[in-house]
């Protein structure tokens, strides 16, 4: 069934658009109203398909072609299939939505007629799409979504539906007990954890109502169906395309860094430490950039290293630096490598980050080319 989603002919896909429609018909209204009908969509769109779609599966059907290649050919399917379910979908949901709004905008809660059965069923469709898409996209750039991880699954939901959706899942979220038990349900996410279970349809309910509101535009509902379907998908894969080959980039630049040439490891730690936490924040990509370190560090057997460096709650930043001076000058460039790509990872450098960067080049007495900066940040945008 929906196992061919991105596989397929056109035909394959109006296939599965009417099998979605059939998924729905079959759900109780207070199911779809509520927007507890996503995470019965999010089983059915990965559950089955996480162990068929793997990289290996990847080089198989697209032979000899890098991640960037396949990312986009992923993403213009995409986008055909969601364009092509609009134009089949706004038809049938043209008049008969406006009805079944209430009057303060809200869905009536009536038997669902053939018009919102169309419209939920173009929504799942295209929500199926795109969370495989974004699936598809860490995959290919070597990070597939892990599921018992609630931030995975955020981030998932962030990129398939954009930043209110995933604010909606982390609100909610955020609104539930502490502890995460490991729940098995059946259609439902194997292996979640319960509070991502309870906040899905928070998502659901918002993604529904947004729906609704496109729908209910008398007169110009194929072109809206159309163009909404295809500019939303396309904005989702350029969204997941950028994080996920930003990691991959720091994952690359961290295996090819040349790691036996520094001695002191856990000098090289502090001051990576020192180089992120300039500006006095952390983002995601600076956390993965320091975490793929560690992991390395750990893999050649540095462990005191790693465990020194884990403990550390206050970093002396003087005498941190003065060590510098025991280093060889061809650590001492080494290190201050490592250091340039750790302000780069997220974006162009900050004032404070390019502020140490300085300091560090004067206590190294080291060349540096400023608009080097730059170019390096490029590799991870």
């Amino acid at each position: 069934m929906v196992d061919q989603l991105l596989d397929g002919t056109e035909e394959s896909s109006k296939k599965t658009l009417e099998e979605i429609k059939t998924f729905f018909r079959n759900m109780m209204p207070e199911d779809i109203y509520k927007g507890a009908w996503f995470e019965k969509l999010l089983y059915l769109a990965l559950s089955n398909y996480q162990k068929k779609v793997t990289a290996e599966y990847f080089q198989k059907e697209y032979p000899g072609l890098p991640p960037d290649a396949i990312v986009d050919l992923r993403i213009a399917l995409a986008k055909k299939f969601a364009a092509i379910s609009g134009g089949m979908t706004s038809l049938a949901y043209s008049g008969a939505i406006v009805a079944t709004i209430g009057k303060r905008g809200g869905a009536s809660k009536v038997i669902i007629p053939a018009a919102i059965t169309t419209l939920v069923a173009d929504l799942g469709y295209t929500s199926l799409l795109q969370l495989r898409l974004a699936y598809d996209i860490g995959i290919l750039y070597g990070h597939p979504l892990d599921y018992e991880d609630p931030q995975d699954l955020t981030d998932l939901i962030d990129l398939a539906f954009g930043v209110k959706a995933g604010e909606a899942l982390n609100k909610s979220l955020q609104q539930l007990a502490p502890e995460f038990i490991r729940v098995f349900i059946k259609k439902t996410l194997t292996g979640s954890s319960l509070q991502a279970l309870k906040a899905l349809p928070v998502v659901g309910k918002y993604l529904l109502q947004n729906k609704i509101i496109k729908g209910a535009i008398p007169g110009i509902n194929i072109p809206l169906g159309v163009g909404l379907n295809y500019y939303n998908t396309s904005q989702i894969g350029k969204r997941a395309k950028t994080k996920y080959r930003r990691r991959a980039a720091i994952d690359e630049a961290v295996r090819d860094f040349p790691l036996e040439g520094i001695q002191n490891k856990c000098l090289f730690l502090n001051l990576i430490w020192l180089a992120i936490y300039s500006d006095k924040k952390v983002t995601r990509p600076e956390a993965w950039f320091l975490r793929a370190f560690t992991t390395r560090i750990q893999e050649i057997g540095s462990i005191p290293d790693i465990e020194n460096f884990s403990k550390q709650v206050n970093f002396d930043k003087e005498e941190i630096l003065n060590l510098l001076a025991n280093c060889s000058i061809e650590e001492r460039q080494t290190i201050f490598k490592a250091i340039c790509i750790a302000v780069v990872v997220d974006d162009k450098p900050s004032d404070t980050e390019l502020a140490f960067v300085r300091e560090v080049v004067h206590r190294a007495d080291i060349a540096f080319d400023e608009n080097g900066l730059n170019e390096l940040a490029n590799k991870f945008g």
